[in-house]
């Protein structure tokens, strides 16, 4: 009998001191989805060709861009497709004219866009829906110049179309921006591929662009299954908003403590989320400071309505 107790007291304890282990100590170790490797910044390599070349390479670009897209929010009713309703091909040919001055300006001063967006748990952008639409419709334009047999033109507003993507994901940080940009290459990539001769300098151009935003696409993708989850694996959150060589995913992991702090599973990795939270809000980088903020802010109710 007197075993049988010494042995169920110590099971106790043993149960005990794994629950203050659980609550009392330190947050979650990261795995191996967020070592040093897998937390480097994903770039564009600097040799790639050339798939535009500004004429004016003193003009303003963030301004132009800027004039295109109150363009097409001033006529944003001509000019969005719907239900299978074609946009006014006069209009699209004028926002072509808008995006192919803006790819020819050469000065892109950051930020580019991200001061365009307000931050919040989910971003959002003063141009609306401004970034996904002008790209299409300037790549829509290039088809109605193409049908004019004004070929050297239409060549010219697919180009636009990448040149905003391009600009978009290198001069920008917030993800939003940057996913963007990415997605803009890869159709503007397509259609200039679809358009031009095997020995077109502009194929082989956008051609070179493949595998490094391939590269980039399944580098960002292992990140997204941690920053983006309800249910994150706290130790992996922390060390991309701590530890991310790029600022984009910084600002975002640091942004997505809000959600992490109403399902930290433990004492330990809930203490760690706000600390951190409150260390960034002390940053002197300000996006940095600003996605701690958010976080901060963010409430039961935000959560709520983001389900």
């Amino acid at each position: 009998m007197k075993w049988g107790i010494i042995i169920s007291a110590a099971i106790v304890l043993i149960f005990v001191v794994a629950v203050l282990v659980g609550t009392m100590g330190g947050a979650d170790r990261p795995t191996s989805r967020t070592s040093v490797s897998k937390l480097q910044a994903a770039t564009l390599p600097d040799d790639l060709p050339l798939v535009y070349t500004p004429k004016n390479p003193t003009g303003d670009a963030n301004a132009a861009y800027k004039k295109a897209f109150d363009f097409f929010l001033a006529n944003k009713e001509k000019l969005a497709v719907s239900e299978g309703i074609d946009p006014d091909k006069k209009l699209v040919l004028e926002l072509t004219d808008l995006m192919i001055t803006a790819m020819n300006a050469g000065k892109v001063t950051q930020p580019f866009l991200d001061g365009q967006v307000v931050m919040k748990m989910n971003d959002v952008a003063e141009y609306e829906d401004s970034l996904e639409w002008t790209p299409e419709l300037s790549m829509y334009g290039a088809d109605l110049l193409a049908k004019q047999k004004k070929d050297d033109k239409a060549l010219d507003a697919a180009r636009a179309a990448f040149a905003l993507g391009h600009r978009t994901f290198t001069h920008s940080v917030l993800l939003y921006n940057r996913q963007q940009g990415l997605n803009i290459m890869k159709l503007a990539g397509n259609r200039i591929w679809e358009m031009t001769s095997e020995e077109s300098p502009a194929r082989k151009a956008v051609a070179a662009f493949g595998g490094p935003v391939e590269k980039i696409e399944k580098s960002w993708n292992n990140k997204f299954e941690v920053i983006m989850s309800t249910s994150p694996h706290i130790g992996d959150l922390l060390n991309i908003a701590r530890n991310d060589k790029d600022l984009t995913f910084r600002v975002q992991a640091i942004r997505w403590l809000g959600v992490a702090k109403f399902n930290p599973k433990s004492q330990g990795n809930l203490d760690a989320i706000h600390a951190d939270i409150a260390k960034f809000k002390t940053s002197d980088q300000a996006l940095i400071k600003r996605a701690a903020e958010v976080a901060d802010a963010f409430s039961k109710e935000d959560l709520r309505r983001m389900r």
